[in-house]
């Protein structure tokens, strides 16, 4: 059981600074990704990454960063390379047009380059921008589609988990 992880992401404090804090950036300042993405492509919120602990319990907004989940486990990288690698990837999944019932894919591509730090090589990763292909309701307007449809999309995500 670790102070941090146990006790302090679990109390009012940390709630209500999040909450605030989400309520104020309603995107991945790394990749762009909207709650609603955030929700659909990861079944979760968006994140908070402390950039640092100095104020632990008394942050200030530069003490945090708003990111997909993807980019806090990116994010995470250089504090554990190369012992362990934190990245499980960027989602892709197939899901069922609520409009036509066609099977359409959604995705969000990456690239990956290295950048040198210290005396090891870890990799960096670089989000694309979502997409989904399969039918023309969803190509036409991606943005607009997930709008439209995003809480049937989450349901049928979550089904399948």
């Amino acid at each position: 059981m670790t102070y941090y992880r146990d006790i302090y992401l679990k109390s009012a404090h940390w709630r209500n600074f999040r909450a605030d804090t989400l309520a104020r950036i309603t995107h991945c300042q790394d990749c762009g990704l909207s709650r609603n993405l955030c929700r659909l492509f990861y079944l979760s919120d968006l994140d908070l990454h402390h950039l640092n602990y100095k104020r632990l319990g008394k942050e200030l907004p530069s003490d945090v960063r708003v990111l997909c989940r993807a980019c806090h486990e990116i994010a995470e990288i250089p504090k554990h390379w190369p012992e362990h690698m934190p990245f499980l990837g960027f989602p892709e999944f197939e899901a069922t047009c609520p409009q036509c019932d066609r099977t359409i894919f959604l995705s969000i591509p990456f690239g990956d380059t290295r950048f040198p730090k210290g005396e090891f090589d870890y990799p960096q990763y670089v989000a694309g921008e979502p997409y989904a292909c399969g039918c023309e309701c969803c190509e036409e307007d991606f943005y607009g589609f997930i709008e439209e449809n995003i809480e049937q999309l989450i349901a049928e995500r979550r089904a399948a988990a």
